[in-house]
């Protein structure tokens, strides 16, 4: 199985690189192919014109139409966010808004948000319920947050913490579930 995972930061001392290696552990483990889409290696444009309303189809970079492709061929979509001002950062649905709600159709979503606060950016992932099925897709019903990031996951993506282990697993379980039955 492929899964695609959208990064929402392009903060200096983002902490999205830390939650993404914990979840593609996780995701692995469940035998998911995963490639990464971060707007800061990527370097998306300030959307003006999405890849699917382009009158000119060869003025869209190559990239961009082979990270169209990889959305439609995936699996599943993860969805990797901090909050910005109470909700989804800005460059996380930049991203995402590239591209066509067809390339999205019936994918299963999984959410997984983080804040350096006690909330766990839980705000942005209520945020990102109303924004994913409004882009096609079915956003599983378990969320993972996680607050305090900074102090909860290292830099290379582990954790000491029993209840994030056990909730990225329980997460990871639904993110299966559903995909196997899309």
């Amino acid at each position: 199985m492929r899964a695609i995972m959208f990064l929402g930061s392009v903060r200096d001392g983002r902490m999205c690189t830390r939650v993404a290696k914990l979840v593609e552990s996780q995701l692995k483990a469940a035998n998911f192919e995963v490639e990464v889409f971060d707007p800061l290696v990527m370097e998306f444009p300030l959307l003006k014109t999405p890849v699917h309303f382009s009158r000119d189809p060869s003025q869209i970079p190559q990239w961009m139409h082979d990270a169209d492709q990889k959305i439609k061929n995936a699996d599943a979509i993860v969805v990797v966010s901090g909050e910005y001002n109470y909700t989804i950062p800005p460059a996380l649905t930049n991203m995402m808004d590239h591209f066509a709600p067809a390339s999205y159709a019936g994918k299963p979503a999984g959410i997984v948000s983080y804040s350096m606060g006690s909330a766990g950016g839980i705000r942005a992932a209520t945020h990102l319920r109303d924004f994913l099925p409004a882009i096609s897709m079915a956003a599983i019903p378990h969320s993972l947050a996680i607050a305090e990031v900074h102090n909860v996951i290292s830099e290379d993506g582990t954790t000491p913490v029993p209840l994030i282990l056990t909730g990225a697993l329980m997460w990871q379980s639904a993110l299966l579930s559903l995909t196997a039955h899309l």
